[in-house]
């Protein structure tokens, strides 16, 4: 185990690269009115487990059971995200926050001396893991952390990357984006995504909170996050992709729908 020597608490070690470092206490997310107070009540409950090795699931986005159109969809924003590293930034200590089953970490340690791979889902965790193994990535940590209470350091790494998960709530993404900035090292870059409001998903994915671009921008604005750049990704509906080239193909034709996603690169 780790020890703190502030407040004494042990830390698990499972395994050489698999530690938990849960809060003692529940970060709330500060949800509003309607907001998606079902995924909070989830997500306590998934922290709250206790850890082990049995595997009942393939856990969060396991990319191999996934239709084609979202496998298209994921390989295209990590290429995506890849190139928006700078070689500067290459080879320094990255995080992906809200990792998953490492759809992106596992991808993108490749351009990291070390990455840390951080979730709450044990299951997730266990699949990220093997997928590592599989991938034969030795530079990864798999951290099970509550990203609204992360344990690091400020100022400490050159790239952090969430994905999938600003989605939640304007509290909790508040809350979100204040750990990521805090986090990340002076001179460091923040690549994360939000979910674009188009009337049929949301009608789709009720519990999903979707925002305009102007909406994304008020948000960093009142986080007086000024560096920034948002980029619209990904315009063809996964759902209606048979293969994975024939998304990629007519994703390129059809640039024009509103896009899937707009991606946000911030520097500090």
């Amino acid at each position: 185990y780790l020890k703190c020597e502030k407040c004494q608490r042990k830390f698990p070690i499972f395994a050489e690269n698999l530690i938990e470092i849960l809060p003692k206490k529940f970060p709330e997310w500060n949800l509003t009115g309607n907001e998606n107070k079902k995924s909070e009540e989830d997500y306590k409950k998934l922290s709250t487990e206790r850890f082990n090795w049995q595997k009942v699931s393939k856990g969060w986005g396991f990319l191999p059971e996934q239709k084609p159109g979202y496998r298209a969809f994921i390989k295209k924003e990590r290429n995506k995200i890849k190139n928006l590293i700078p070689s500067s930034l290459r080879g320094g200590l990255m995080i992906d926050v809200s990792a998953g089953c490492g759809n992106y970490s596992i991808y993108l340690s490749s351009l990291a001396s070390l990455m840390i791979h951080c979730e709450v889902e044990v299951q997730s965790l266990l699949s990220a893991r093997k997928l590592a193994v599989n991938s034969r990535r030795e530079n990864i940590i798999f951290t099970r952390a509550s990203y609204l209470k992360l344990p690091f350091q400020d100022n400490l790494f050159e790239v952090v990357i969430c994905t999938d998960t600003l989605e939640r709530g304007k509290g909790h993404e508040i809350q979100l984006l204040k750990e990521i900035w805090r986090i990340l090292k002076k001179g460091g870059r923040a690549i994360f995504d939000f979910h674009n409001l188009r009337i049929l998903a949301k009608r789709r994915n009720p519990y999903i909170t979707f925002y305009q671009k102007k909406d994304v921008q008020e948000l960093l604005g009142e986080l007086k996050i000024n560096n920034f750049k948002i980029y619209p990704f990904g315009h063809f509906p996964t759902t209606l992709a048979p293969t994975e080239s024939i998304y990629f193909i007519l994703d390129k034709i059809l640039f024009f729908l509103p896009p899937i996603r707009y991606i946000v690169v911030v520097e500090k």
